[in-house]
């Protein structure tokens, strides 16, 4: 099995499929590396669709006077791009550290994804926990006093981005 394989095979998203059907998602993807602040999607980028295979990214959007508002940051095995919202998408996404994507054009993404229902229903799920994380968000900046959303802040970002080292939690 080439490296290439070996990584895709690493990812949930990816995990649960046969040799064969690696092969069939791998020659989709084209192989890209990016270094630490280098932009990887703009919003003109509408006909694409990113997976991280290593590294971390933070998707972003800039205010009118050119503040930098981070949304979400991602890590590997995260998929990001334009899937098929229909709005203008704001959003930027930026190499926090060295990362290596694969990217793949969005029309041969979902053809992809509805001849391998595996991953249809792996990305379903992961875009369902997405929308319930979003809308906890929300509630808690809506309605909680700041230290409350300093500490639910916190929580999300351990459980997402956290490392146990000497008993305590680090977010990477």
């Amino acid at each position: 099995m080439n490296r290439k394989l070996m990584v895709l095979k690493q990812l949930d998203l990816f995990k649960a499929l046969t040799e064969d059907m690696l092969k069939y998602i791998s020659e989709r993807f084209a192989e890209r590396e990016y270094g630490k602040r280098q932009v990887i999607f703009e919003p003109e980028d509408r006909d694409k669709v990113f997976l991280l295979k290593s590294g971390k990214v933070e998707i972003y959007q800039l205010t009118p006077d050119g503040k930098k508002i981070i949304i979400d940051v991602l890590s590997s095995g995260d998929v990001f791009g334009d899937l098929g919202v229909k709005e203008e998408n704001e959003h930027f996404v930026e190499a926090t550290t060295n990362s290596f994507v694969c990217v793949m054009n969005k029309d041969e993404f979902f053809d992809m994804v509805s001849k391998v229902p595996q991953v249809a229903n792996i990305l379903v799920k992961e875009l369902f926990s997405k929308v319930i994380e979003s809308e906890k968000q929300i509630a808690a900046l809506a309605s909680d006093n700041l230290l409350v959303k300093v500490k639910n802040l916190l929580l999300r970002l351990a459980k997402k981005h956290g490392e146990v080292k000497d008993d305590r939690v680090v977010i990477t």
